[in-house]
């Protein structure tokens, strides 16, 4: 079992930091019915690992804006993932977890997650962009908590040498507190309330009474069960 640090970039970790983007790239996007092809992403990464583009790197290390946290998981001295996270004036951003493919399915994308709830605004909603295809993706932030917005959109950064975009989607996870357990909350502070005033019936505890305690016991347990579940997830 490999043991994973989540650790800051260092400067003399650009070229396995550019060898994690170009393999996770290579891995994912290649896509026939969005018409990007395997050339498409060596030719977004044909000056990768150019000493020029390597030094900006480096000097870009000690220059994160206090907004910006990008972290790197080390097995040894190897880095095999990264993850950019950004506070927005509005919204917080989990911009980036990419993972190189032999490591996929070890808790790493979990370990960054976590590292990232730490250092957003807690009381702000979290966004991530994702490519519409990229299934396995989709599927990790959904069982995050995250959901579709519906928003569809390209970027002109991401614009192919062929002329293909990446489609993509935003999903979103939401900080405020779940309405449903709200209600439920109140539900049962007013039951409780009215089981009070008749459990001294003289003539014993009537249909209402019944009724009123399982409705609070199965709103208790709706609300313990899905904060548990959002405790797990994150």
């Amino acid at each position: 079992m490999k043991t994973i640090i989540i650790d800051a970039p260092r400067p003399e970790d650009v070229s396995d930091i550019q060898t994690v983007f170009y393999k996770t790239w290579l891995a994912t996007y290649p896509n026939e019915e969005a018409g990007i092809t395997r050339e498409d992403i060596e030719d977004k990464f044909k000056d990768a690992f150019s000493e020029e583009t390597l030094q900006k790197r480096r000097e870009s290390m000690s220059k994160f804006p206090d907004n910006i946290q990008v972290r790197v998981a080390r097995d040894g001295d190897r880095v095999v993932g990264i993850s950019r996270s950004v506070k927005r004036s509005d919204v917080n951003q989990l911009q980036t977890i990419y993972v190189l493919p032999e490591y996929q399915g070890q808790g790493i994308g979990h370990m960054f997650w976590k590292e990232s709830l730490q250092f957003f605004n807690d009381k702000k909603d979290i966004i991530v962009h994702v490519v519409t295809y990229n299934q396995p993706a989709i599927e990790f932030y959904k069982k995050l908590g995250f959901v579709d917005t519906g928003k569809r959109f390209t970027e002109e950064r991401h614009m192919m040498k062929s002329g293909a975009f990446f489609p993509e989607m935003e999903m979103t996870f939401k900080r405020s507190k779940n309405p449903t357990v709200i209600l439920f909350g109140v539900v049962s502070l007013i039951l409780s309330r009215i089981f009070f005033l008749f459990i001294n019936d003289p003539e014993g505890p009537n249909l209402l009474v019944v009724v009123g305690l399982v409705l609070i016991i199965f709103s208790l347990c709706y609300g313990i069960l899905y904060l548990w579940k959002r405790n797990k997830l994150s």
